[in-house]
Parts: structure tokens; sequence; C-alpha cells
């Protein structure tokens, strides 16, 4: 297992400490989050999640390994030669590279919005896809991965997981958003965005 990997897991460990002392006001996202992540798990029985930590499948370490080594290489580009970044900063690259890896495997190269559309029946490996959904999702805690997995859940029959998914965006979210931005003067529009996204997409389950 690479480095990384392990850096993953450990910021994982610390979130789910953080979950389990107690929080401030503007930590009930990734709280509730946190508590419908466990409440799936168990539900569907995810197998690569133990004590509410995952273990990464080989799929899933290709996966963020094959975005670590494109940003290398295009960061590689643009310096002119061998790019190095500075060891704050290193951290929370590859933790948002490693999600975005994890995202893009879970939804499998669909198009969000396709995630939605009626189907006749389950999508294929839907449960592998939640799992590496959730794992995106603990790692970055981008509310966009809970919206793509309601899709999923509700393309499955559950729809009322799918339903709680999208209630701890438009419930908590907003609170926890001046953090996820980083504080950033785009942060009240996106947060709106948002929200808004996750209210139609709970119109429609």
């Amino acid at each position: 297992m690479s480095t990384f990997i392990f850096i993953l897991m450990a910021a994982i460990v610390l979130a789910v400490i953080a979950w389990q002392s107690k929080q401030m006001a503007s930590d009930a996202y990734p709280k509730a989050g946190t508590a419908f992540a466990f409440e799936l798990i168990a539900l569907l029985g995810l197998t690569d999640w133990e004590n509410g930590l995952p273990s990464f499948t080989e799929e899933e370490q290709e996966a963020i390994q094959a975005g670590l080594d494109r940003f290398q290489r295009d960061a590689d580009a643009q310096m002119g030669g061998s790019a190095v970044f500075h060891p704050d900063v290193a951290p929370l690259i590859q933790r948002k590279i490693g999600a975005e890896a994890l995202k893009d495997l879970a939804s499998e190269d669909d198009i969000v919005d396709d995630i939605f559309a009626v189907d006749d029946e389950p999508p294929w490996r839907w449960r592998e896809r939640v799992s590496t959904y959730l794992k995106a999702w603990t790692i970055s805690l981008d509310p966009m991965i809970l919206i793509e997995v309601s899709g999923l859940l509700g393309k499955a029959g559950h729809k009322k997981e799918a339903k709680d998914a999208l209630n701890v965006v438009v419930s908590h979210f907003k609170g926890y958003a001046p953090r996820f931005f980083g504080g950033t003067g785009r942060g009240n529009a996106a947060t709106a965005q948002v929200i808004f996204r996750a209210m139609m997409r709970m119109r429609t389950l």
C-alpha cells in the first residue's frame, strides 16, 4: 500500500475521532455526514469497512495513484521541470486529488444527470460504487459527492437513504461551507448553488 493511502487512512481516523467528540455548530455537517455513512455501511453490509474505517481496493488505489501521477506530470510541464510542493500544502493537494479520483471511479464516467435517470434495474456494481463514493466523501467532505451518491441510491431502490444523503447537505452544509470553501468570496454563491441542487434532487425522489 502506498504512502498516500496511509495518509488517507490517517485523515479518516482523525475525522472519526472528531465526529465522536463534542462538535461546534459548524461541525454539524461532517458529524451528520459521518453518521449517515456509518448507517449506510451497516445497512448495505459493505465489506470494505471496519469500525467505520475503509480499506481501499486495488482498483481504488490505482485510480488514486493515476490521479496523483497525472497531477504531477501537469505540474512538471507548467514548471518546466520537477515540481515540488510545500509540505504544508502537499497533503491538501493529495486529499483533493484522491477524492476526485474516487468520485470519478464511483461515477464510472456517468454524466451526473444520468445518475438520476429512471432505470428498470439497479446500476451495475452499485454497492461497490456507493462504498467508493463514501470513501471519497470521507476524504474531502465534498457535498456534491453526497448528491451524486443519492442518485445512485435512488436508482437502486433506496429512496429513503437517498433522501437522507441529500438532507445532510440541505440541513447542515451551510454552516460548514466557509471552511469547505476556504473563506473565499465565492463561498456564499457556491453554497447556495449546492444546497439548491440538493433540494431540486430531493423533489425527484
